[in-house]
């Protein structure tokens, strides 16, 4: 069915519960409108709710602290469309195209509709020139506004290391500007080599094909047993193995910075170091991709050093280490969940 969304932007401008002049179309398997009926004639809890789902994110950007520009948004709202297809077992990806200003959302998974709209924000003509890192950054939005798993798991892991050394101002000056050099950049102030920084960019995507190259395998056959004899498995693991390797080595050199700084807060800082610890032990491991887990403590001294040096007792590391599991990295007011009241 389609869903083609028309005088939509006033609505959200005024933060409407309601849109004028929107409809729904069901076509058929050669693509053609079959037939019209409003959105008011439907009872679909996914048509029902698009509306509704479209409105309510937008006031939860709003209403959150993330420097997100919706100008751009607000007309491409005007001629927004939503298409959704039943795609049953084919490999299907729902996404955005800015050309048509369409958003195709596969029917079975409803729940990329937020993801999708983010892409449709962040859409101002300009290209970021890294697909891992656009996808990095809109997933992890959607999920910390609209508190839901994320997909993408790898390049989530990714942007939130990077929101941690560099700062989610910096992550989202990059996708608001769709300037990749500003995180190229920055990696270089922390580890001054600017080829390297380039590296890991170009790594980052060359993953993030390959990566989908798996899906597409598992999709098609039901098991990565295939795909697993194939040199672009051996690739795969090389690459994430590497990109490891590299990012510990920007996280170390942060926080050896970061822990020697005056006037910081401790507490705050052991949050953001066992949150990273975990993003490496579990969103940067795929089981599917079989390596070895990064549990080796690489910020063990960091750590030490900072409990030592403020008299941070175990039961403060263990509440700090709570915490670290509920921490947000874009959306709140510091760019993480610690409340200093506690």
């Amino acid at each position: 069915m389609k869903v083609r969304i028309t005088s939509f932007a006033l609505a959200l401008v005024l933060i409407l519960t309601s849109t004028t002049g929107c409809s729904l179309s069901k076509k058929n398997n050669n693509g053609n409108i079959k037939e019209s009926i409003s959105v008011s004639d439907t009872k679909n809890d996914t048509e029902l709710s698009l509306q509704d789902r479209m409105i309510a994110f937008i006031e939860l950007i709003q209403n959150s602290d993330v420097d997100i520009d919706l100008t751009n948004f607000f007309e491409k709202a005007k001629t927004l469309q939503i298409v959704y297809e039943k795609t049953g077992d084919q490999y299907y990806n729902s996404y955005y195209d800015m050309d048509q200003n369409v958003i195709f959302i596969n029917i079975d998974s409803p729940g990329a509709f937020e993801h999708e709209l983010l892409h449709v924000i962040f859409n101002n003509g300009l290209d970021l020139g890294s697909v891992f890192i656009e996808e990095g950054i809109t997933e992890l939005l959607s999920s910390e506004l609209n508190n839901t798993p994320n997909t993408y798991r790898y390049n989530v892991g990714v942007v939130k290391i990077l929101a941690t050394i560099l700062g989610r101002d910096k992550v989202m000056e990059c996708i608001n500007k769709k300037d990749l050099s500003i995180l190229t950049e920055g990696l270089a102030s922390i580890k001054p080599a600017v080829k390297d920084a380039e590296e890991v960019m170009q790594y980052l995507d060359f993953e993030h094909k390959l990566n989908q190259q798996m899906h597409q395998a598992f999709f098609k056959e039901g098991n990565l047993d295939k795909f697993k004899e194939t040199e672009e498995y051996v690739t795969l693991k090389n690459v994430r193995n590497d990109l490891t390797t590299r990012l510990k080595i920007y996280t170390k050199n942060y926080f050896i910075n970061k822990v020697r700084e005056e006037g910081i807060n401790p507490e705050e800082v052991l949050i953001e170091m066992l949150s990273l610890l975990d993003v490496f032990e579990i969103e940067l491991f795929d089981p599917d991709v079989e390596i070895e887990r990064a549990n080796d403590f690489f910020l063990r001294d960091e750590v030490s050093y900072l409990m030592n040096t403020y008299g941070i007792d175990e039961e403060t590391y263990n509440r700090c280490y709570e915490l670290s599991k509920s921490r947000t990295y874009l959306v709140g007011s510091n760019g993480t969940s610690f409340d200093k009241s506690k």
